[in-house]
C-alpha cells in the first residue's frame, strides 16, 4: 500500500494534479475542500472516494482512496479532536490498517488543544484503542526546536513518549537516523522563506 500526505495550502480541486503521478493509494491532504464544496465547484475530485472533517467548507482534512481501497470513519472519530481522522482502510487484496490522519492546527480560546496538544489529548484517551497496524501521517505543525513554546504536559515530547508507549515509531527520523530537530529534509518553509525550513510533517508507524 502506498499512502502520500501533502498540505496542499488551499484550493486543492485546482493543485490535485500534481499528486496524480504518484500513483499513490491514499492521500492524506490537510487544507483540502469538503466533498459538498468540490461538487459544488464541479470538481473531477468530487466523484473520488473521501471523507473529510473540518468546520469550514473550503479548508478541511481530507483522505482519498484509489486502487480498489475502501475506507471508513473508525467508530471513535471525534470531531472534538480538530482535524484528527481515524480511517479504516482495507486494500484491494484485502489488507487492513488504521491510518490517523492528522492535520494538527489552531484550536481557539483552548491553547493546551493547540497544534501539538491535541494530538497529544488524542492519545492520551485513544492510545490503547490503536491496533499494531496503524500509522499517523500528515501535517504535525510541530518541530522539537518549538518544544518549549508548549506546556510541557502536551508538548511534542509529551507526544514522543506517548508514541513509544504505544509503539509507534517516526519513519523518517528511523529511515535517516537523523535525531528530532537536526532534520536535514524540510516540508514547510516559513513564510516561504528558504532559510526557515522546518521538518513538520511526519509518519508515525505502529509496531505491527
Amino acid at each position: 500500500m502506498k499512502l502520500l500526505g501533502w498540505n496542499c495550502n488551499g484550493a486543492f480541486r485546482r493543485k490535485y494534479q500534481a499528486l496524480e503521478n504518484f500513483n499513490a493509494d491514499i492521500w492524506v491532504v490537510p487544507e483540502s475542500e469538503s466533498p459538498v464544496y468540490l461538487l459544488r465547484h464541479k470538481s473531477p475530485l468530487s466523484s473520488a472516494q473521501q471523507l473529510w472533517c473540518g468546520q469550514n467548507q473550503s479548508k478541511g482534512l481530507s483522505v482519498f482512496a484509489f486502487n480498489g481501497c475502501q475506507i471508513s470513519r473508525a467508530d471513535f472519530f471525534n470531531p472534538a479532536y480538530r482535524h484528527i481522522l481515524p480511517v479504516n482502510i482495507t486494500t484491494a487484496d484485502k489488507q487492513k490498517m488504521l491510518l490517523i490522519a492528522v492535520w494538527a492546527s489552531r484550536v481557539k480560546d483552548n491553547s493546551d488543544w493547540d497544534y501539538i496538544g491535541q494530538l497529544c489529548h488524542f492519545m492520551e484517551h485513544n492510545g490503547h484503542l490503536l491496533p499494531p497496524q496503524s500509522l499517523f501521517l500528515g501535517d504535525f505543525n510541530i518541530n522539537m526546536q518549538w518544544n518549549s513554546s508548549f506546556k510541557k504536559e502536551h508538548n511534542y515530547s509529551r507526544f514522543q513518549e506517548l508514541c513509544h508507549t504505544y509503539g509507534f515509531t517516526s519513519l523518517y527520523h528511523h529511515l535517516t537516523g537523523e535525531a528530532q530537530g537536526q532534520e536535514t529534509t524540510f516540508t514547510s518553509y516559513y513564510h516561504r522563506i528558504k532559510r526557515r525550513g522546518y521538518h513538520i510533517d511526519y509518519a508515525w508507524l505502529g509496531r505491527g
